[in-house]
C-alpha cells in the first residue's frame, strides 16, 4: 500500500481517467502561479531555485526568462520534460541539505501536505538561500476548503452528495497521516516568523468543470487510495458515484483554496 503523503505526486502512477501520469496537481493553478511570479520581475542574469514536484512548466518559465546568463535550479523534477537546458542544474527532493546559501534571487516552491513539524524548518532553509533583497513564493491549499458540487445535471441530489463525501474522506486520510491540510491560511504568518518582509498574500480558488487537471487528480486518488478511502468511511457505492458525478458533461465545482504568498529577505 503507498504511503498517502508521499504518493500524492507520486510520477510513477497513470490518472485512470485520461491514462497520463499524475502531473494534475501541479498542473492545475500553473496559470495563476506564473502572474504571480511575474510581479516579482524575473529577468536575465538572475538565479532562481524551484521547489516543487513535476512543475516542468515553470522550470521552462523561469529558464526562458533568466536567459543564458541567469540559471535555475530545479527539485524534484524530471528531465526528460524540460524544453532547454541552457544553466538549468536539477537536486533530488532533499531540499534542506542540498541547496547552498545566499545563492537565490528567486526561489518558488509549492509546498502542499507537508506535515506540521516540518513547516518552519523548510521556510527557513529556502530563507537561507535567498540572498539579501531576493524574494521567494510558496503556495500551499486549505484542504479543508473544498467546494460542494455547484452544477451536475444528469445526476441526484444525492449522487451529488457522494462527491463531498469522497472529499471528506479525503481529509480524514489526510489528517490521519499527520498532514497539516489547513496550513495554507496560516502561510503568510509562518513566513512573517521565518524572517521575511514586504508579505504579500493572495488566495485563488479553481473552478472545476470535467476536464479540469484538478478533476483528473481527484480521480486518480479515487483509483490509488480506494481501500483507504472505504477504511475512512466512504463507501464503494460513493465512490463510483463521486466519480460519476465528475463525469457529468456539465460538471462544475471549485477547488480548495490555495495561498500564495510572497516575502522578501531583509538586505540587513
Amino acid at each position: 500500500m503507498p504511503d498517502l503523503v508521499s504518493s500524492v505526486f507520486d510520477r510513477g502512477r497513470k490518472c485512470a481517467l485520461c491514462g497520463k501520469l499524475n502531473f494534475h496537481l501541479i498542473d492545475a493553478g500553473e496559470r495563476f502561479v506564473m502572474e504571480r511570479l511575474e510581479r516579482l520581475r524575473v529577468r536575465p542574469g538572475m538565479r532562481c531555485l524551484e521547489v516543487s514536484p513535476d512543475a516542468e512548466k515553470i522550470v521552462n518559465w523561469l529558464t526562458e526568462r533568466v536567459g543564458l546568463t541567469g540559471a535555475v535550479v530545479a527539485t524534484d523534477v524530471s528531465p526528460s520534460r524540460i524544453q532547454g537546458t541552457n544553466g538549468l542544474k536539477f537536486l533530488g527532493s532533499d531540499v534542506a541539505s542540498a541547496i547552498p546559501a545566499d545563492e537565490f534571487d528567486i526561489i518558488h516552491a509549492r509546498l502542499d501536505f507537508l506535515r506540521p513539524a516540518n513547516h518552519q524548518m523548510v521556510l527557513s532553509s529556502l530563507m537561507k538561500a535567498l540572498r539579501p533583497g531576493g524574494w521567494i513564493q510558496v503556495e500551499a491549499c486549505d484542504e479543508s476548503s473544498y467546494g460542494p458540487v455547484i452544477l451536475a445535471p444528469s445526476c441526484s441530489h444525492r449522487t451529488r452528495a457522494s462527491y463531498t463525501k469522497y472529499t471528506e474522506g479525503l481529509q480524514r486520510l489526510l489528517e490521519a497521516a499527520g498532514v497539516d491540510f489547513t496550513w495554507g491560511r496560516d502561510l503568510a504568518d509562518s513566513m512573517r516568523q521565518a524572517g521575511l518582509s514586504q508579505i504579500s498574500a493572495e488566495p485563488y480558488i479553481e473552478q472545476w468543470r470535467t476536464n479540469s487537471p484538478g478533476v483528473y487528480a481527484q480521480i486518480h486518488n479515487i483509483v490509488h487510495f480506494r481501500e483507504r478511502l472505504m477504511a475512512a468511511g466512504v463507501t464503494e457505492s460513493e465512490l463510483k458515484q463521486a466519480r460519476q458525478v465528475m463525469a457529468d458533461p456539465e460538471f462544475i465545482s471549485s477547488s480548495c483554496l490555495v495561498y500564495s504568498v510572497q516575502g522578501k529577505r531583509p538586505v540587513a
